[in-house]
């Protein structure tokens, strides 16, 4: 019976071992994982608070990063009250849902030079992008620094977003800007496919109804078709607003 006993005390005492060093093991690999991702993507610092995780996503009270690349971008930004829903599907994580309570933002980038063309991205970079994003985002207050032509552009407001994944349709999003005592809402819903989309938009300037479009992209074999109508209610020119868009672009 002592001689049972025994064994299976060496036995329990070999399984904790090598789970210590399977632990030690996994650790030093997402260490390694951890620093390749600072010196790819150029982190500098990442801090957190109140910290709160489960099976269906995490909760931070307060959330700090800075990023610093090779070729002279550099991002502040800092979040309060993060919370993040994912769900699990066949072994894959899928992000659900962000809020934000509040996100600052300070990036700053070498300018453009003048004359040089920005390229819009194509639909699978913009499939890839938001294959990555949860599907729906949410901050209610936004003040961002971005960088601007002339001098860098504040920016201040709220953002939601949905959207399916790398599937791109159906989408809408709602944006809503500050300007001192000037007030900027969009409002935009897409869906259909990509080959016969629907795009519906419109913006107001405080509070009232300045531009409404409803457009729809038709196919015929190789042939694409634009049809559909725009209006723009008769109203005095926006001096807050041409200000604000030669100071951005």
């Amino acid at each position: 019976m002592a001689a049972r006993l025994r064994r299976w005390r060496r036995a329990l005492l070999w399984l904790a071992f090598g789970l210590a060093l399977a632990l030690l093991v996994a650790a030093g690999q997402t260490w390694q994982l951890w620093q390749r991702l600072q010196q790819e993507q150029g982190i500098v610092a990442l801090d957190w608070q109140g910290l709160s995780l489960s099976a269906g996503g995490l909760r931070l009270e307060h959330l700090e990063l800075q990023q610093l690349a090779a070729d002279g971008r550099r991002l502040q930004l800092a979040a309060r009250e993060v919370q993040l829903a994912w769900s699990l599907a066949l072994g894959a994580a899928r992000l659900e849902r962000l809020t934000l309570q509040q996100l600052q933002l300070d990036w700053q980038a070498p300018v453009t030079p003048t004359g040089q063309a920005s390229r819009l991205p194509t639909a699978d970079e913009l499939a890839a992008l938001l294959a990555w994003l949860p599907r729906q985002l949410q901050v209610q207050r936004i003040d961002a620094r971005l960088p601007c032509p002339a001098a860098p552009c504040q920016l201040a407001g709220s953002l939601q977003l949905q959207h399916p994944g790398a599937a791109l349709l159906p989408a809408s999003l709602q944006l809503e800007l500050v300007q001192g005592e000037h007030r900027l809402r969009l409002q935009g819903a897409l869906d259909g496919s990509l080959d016969a989309a629907r795009l519906q938009l419109s913006l107001e300037l405080d509070d009232q109804p300045h531009l409404s479009l409803d457009a729809r992209l038709a196919s015929a074999g190789e042939q694409r078709a634009l049809h559909g109508t725009l209006q723009l209610p008769a109203r005095p020119p926006v001096p807050w607003l041409q200000q604000w868009l030669e100071a951005m672009f």
